[in-house]
């Protein structure tokens, strides 16, 4: 009976570090996942800031006439 009663407690503490490793490996990839959508993110940021960037300096060439079309 002492013995039984052993094993189910084992069997417990078993499927609570189960349980526990299950949660962890859940939170591991939740905070993966998070931290390619900041990456995500900013590299989006950049290119959008970058595309601005030369949009805006070729519009002011080609007003002040320092953009010249070569043929």
């Amino acid at each position: 009976m002492a013995e039984e009663w052993k094993l189910e407690r084992l069997e417990s503490k078993i499927d609570s570090l189960q349980e526990q490793f299950r949660d962890a490996e859940q939170r591991s990839l939740e905070e993966k996942r998070q931290r390619q959508v900041r990456i995500s993110s900013w590299f989006e940021r950049i290119l959008w800031t970058l595309y601005v960037i030369a949009l805006t300096t070729m519009i002011v060439l080609a007003a002040t006439g320092q953009l010249h079309h070569h043929q």
